[in-house]
């Protein structure tokens, strides 16, 4: 990660990191910290429901704060989100009674590589996470917490996050088709209103075409032999 001298109000960036930052670091970080962890899985039991949450997302937080050099004091500020992100690993290790952690160069490379790749994963959805990890859904740390099990754990919690938006949408589609059911079937009416209207003229265009049917000479059928 390159650190620049610069300052946060000198930095352009996008709309959601400019309004991200009308908060205080430390508002945001309380907000969201590591007591949610034991709430997750019971708030969220699919991970579409962390939606629900109108949470930052780690792209956006790291653009909002990002790693610098600050000019007046020369102090190294990191990544708040890599920050944030390292705080919460560190309550799953101690939670999973890890006795090797992981050093600081594997922690922050590993945050930096999943807000890269993954820079649209909210606050919440890192928080469930995190929480499944604690609940071995996939799968027990032996002894120390290995950044690659924690890479290929989040690729499974992704595959989970699009089975779960997936049917969700069938759910919603599903009702969709439902409530037009049955606003056709409360719009429907019976044979006998169908005639009584048919000859009251409600359906002109259906009576001239079997006006002009009866009006046409028949057909001659020819056998060829």
């Amino acid at each position: 990660m390159t650190l620049q001298k610069r300052t946060n109000s000198i930095i352009e960036v996008s709309k959601e990191a400019a309004e991200l930052r009308k908060h205080a670091p430390s508002v945001i970080i309380g907000a969201y910290d590591i007591s949610l962890q034991d709430k997750a899985i019971a708030a969220f039991p699919t991970v579409d429901r962390c939606s629900e949450v109108d949470s930052p997302q780690l792209g956006v937080l790291s653009e909002a704060f990002p790693a610098h050099i600050d000019q007046r004091t020369g102090e190294e500020i990191q990544d708040m989100a890599v920050v944030w992100m390292q705080g919460h690993l560190i309550a799953v290790s101690m939670f999973c009674g890890a006795r090797e952690k992981m050093n600081e160069w594997q922690s922050k490379s590993l945050c930096s590589q999943i807000i890269n790749e993954h820079p649209t994963l909210t606050l919440m959805e890192f928080i469930l996470f995190c929480s499944r990890l604690r609940s071995a859904k996939y799968g027990k740390f032996y002894g120390s917490i290995d950044p690659a099990e924690i890479l290929g754990s989040l690729d499974l919690f992704l595959k989970d996050k699009r089975q779960d938006i997936a049917r969700h949408m069938e759910e919603v589609e599903r009702q969709r088709r439902e409530k037009e059911w049955e606003e056709s079937r409360k719009n429907a009416i019976t044979y006998e209103e169908f005639l009584r209207r048919k000859e009251s003229g409600e359906y002109p265009t259906l009576s001239k075409l079997e006006q002009a049917e009866k009006q046409s000479p028949p057909v001659e059928k020819k056998l060829h032999i």
